[in-house]
């Protein structure tokens, strides 16, 4: 005889927490697509009749033991385990199912993103719980929701585009990105009519719109404008419940947006033409910074940046050194020096040694603070390493001297003008014991491989580039961005490395000028010293 199912626990949780009727209608039921709200669907198990659970002898808690697909996504860790196969064909399986896609190219598309795409945008080392839990909701909004679907679709498309070059996808991509504007335009202006409070779905369908111009060749342009939007929207989202940033798939969604700001930001560390948001890094901070699984190490919790939050602003405000009209207090040069040595003692530590070339990192650390988990090890220790690389060369290109610390305490008055920034690329500095280091841990194999396949890696390696000025180094760096861009097909790596080939050019040009003008010096010399007969 089958188990009896309770037609009053049947539908979504979400519209019997509402009591309204619910058509269940997987994974979106009417009532929740209309009303712009989160369809949340029970387990199996929970479909049963319970009322004669707690019997041993009951047939239920048998059945609901060896049925509960839940107890096979936790390994014995509790880690939660979950395969973009397993979660497309659960979504997918259903052939009345009402959805978007509507070819089979569409279809295929989906499936990259589910399959492949999804694990570029994430972190390799970060937790896997952050996966199962992103995955199937941003599924779940690409089948129910045109804005959504046309945005990954259209990274998609432009992801496979710069993986093949095959021009059909190319034209995908641009197709659907121009249907993803129109479709979030025409959902800002219907919130804007209603003043109501954006949903998941239009900041999703923001965020991989650009996700798409920034992996992309065709719309980069567009970047700043879509992260900008997407910070507005994230601002009035979470603006009456900011710890719900915490729970899995609201932090990839904040980290995605705090990161792609400090990219923005990071690109042209020498002539910053993008200003993270400050509001946006005080609502995610306290999120951002606590354990969303307490299972995992502090770094595996951070599945977008891949490293602390306050290392990303400590390289913010370095690059702030830099700009032209901007009076630096001495006070607060001192204070990110001292921020950044505790880096450099931090990433000694994590690589295994105690900084013989480094030093600042001999000095101990402050007593306050403790050297986090050694996972994601190669970012914390690359990302420290070229944070403080151009630290000192920007504290090189000033044209004053930078008082010492005793002078600093007796003046707190005395400000430090920086140079003022120029179109031209600085010169290189001197070798430093950062490059060197650096530059060793690339050539690892066990880091060229792992690091090669992250989409964190480009911006270490392009101040590395910058710093650079052997063609051993060159060649290391360029291999690295040339694998990279091989396999993940991020076009922003293009774009980095034409622009470092541009720099070393123009620096060979000018030292082969010198030369050839010292060599007209020594001529002259020459000749006017010789005797007239």
């Amino acid at each position: 005889m089958p188990k009896a199912r309770l037609r009053t626990k049947t539908g979504c949780i979400t519209c019997r927490r509402r009591k309204l009727k619910c058509d269940e209608c997987r994974p979106q039921c009417r009532q929740c697509f209309l009303a712009h709200r989160q369809c949340e669907w029970p387990a199996v198990s929970e479909l049963y009749d319970r009322r004669y659970h707690c019997h041993t002898s009951s047939r239920y808690k048998t059945v609901r033991d060896q049925d509960d697909p839940a107890s096979s996504d936790y390994d014995s860790e509790g880690s939660t385990k979950a395969s973009p196969l397993q979660a497309s064909a659960l979504i997918l399986r259903n052939p009345k199912l009402e959805t978007t896609i509507c070819s089979d190219s569409e279809l295929s598309l989906f499936h990259y993103y589910l399959d492949t795409l999804l694990s570029f945008l994430l972190s390799p080392e970060a937790h896997p719980g952050f996966f199962a839990e992103y995955l199937p909701c941003v599924a779940r909004y690409t089948l129910t929701s045109p804005s959504v679907k046309c945005a990954v679709l259209a990274c998609c498309a432009s992801n496979k585009y710069q993986l093949t070059g095959d021009v059909q996808f190319r034209k995908l991509s641009l197709k659907y990105y121009c249907q993803a504007v129109q479709e979030v335009n025409s959902a800002l202006a219907e919130l804007h009519s209603t003043g109501g409070c954006p949903d998941d779905a239009l900041l999703t369908a923001v965020i991989h719109m650009y996700v798409n111009a920034l992996w992309g060749s065709d719309v980069v342009n567009d970047a700043p404008e879509h992260v900008r939007g997407a910070v507005q929207l994230m601002k009035l989202r979470y603006a009456k419940a900011p710890l719900s940033m915490a729970s899995p798939f609201n932090r990839v969604t904040v980290e995605s947006v705090v990161y792609q700001s400090f990219l923005l930001e990071m690109k042209h560390p020498f002539q910053v033409d993008f200003q993270v948001d400050n509001g946006l890094l005080i609502r995610s901070g306290n999120a951002l910074e606590s354990l969303t699984f307490l299972d995992a190490s502090p770094l595996a919790n951070n599945p977008v940046l891949g490293v602390p939050l306050s290392l990303y602003r400590l390289i913010s405000e370095v690059m702030q050194l830099y700009q032209p009209s901007k009076m630096v207090d001495l006070q607060s040069l001192s204070r990110v020096k001292r921020e950044m040595e505790y880096w450099e003692h931090v990433a000694s530590q994590m690589d295994g040694e105690r900084g013989s070339q480094s030093p600042a990192s001999a000095r101990e650390a402050s007593p306050s603070k403790s050297a986090p988990d050694h996972s994601h090890a190669d970012a914390m220790i690359l990302y420290t390493l070229a944070g403080s690389l151009l630290l000192d060369w920007i504290v090189e290109l000033t044209e004053k001297d930078v008082p010492s610390q005793s002078e600093v305490d007796s003046s707190q008055r005395k400000r430090w003008l920086p140079p003022r920034a120029s179109a031209q690329m600085p010169p290189p500095p001197r070798r430093g014991w950062q490059l060197v280091r650096a530059l060793s841990i690339l050539r690892r194999p066990e880091t060229y491989e792992t690091w090669t396949r992250s989409h964190l890696g480009w911006w270490p390696v392009s101040i590395f580039g910058l710093a650079a000025d052997q063609e051993e180094d060159i060649s290391l760096i360029k291999d690295v961005l040339l694998c990279t861009r091989r396999r993940l097909g991020y076009g922003l790596v293009d774009r980095v490395l034409a622009d470092l080939e541009q720099v070393w050019e123009e620096r060979s040009r000018s030292q082969h000028i010198t030369k050839v003008e010292e060599m007209w010096v020594e001529d002259l010399e020459g000749r006017s010293t010789s005797p007239l007969w």
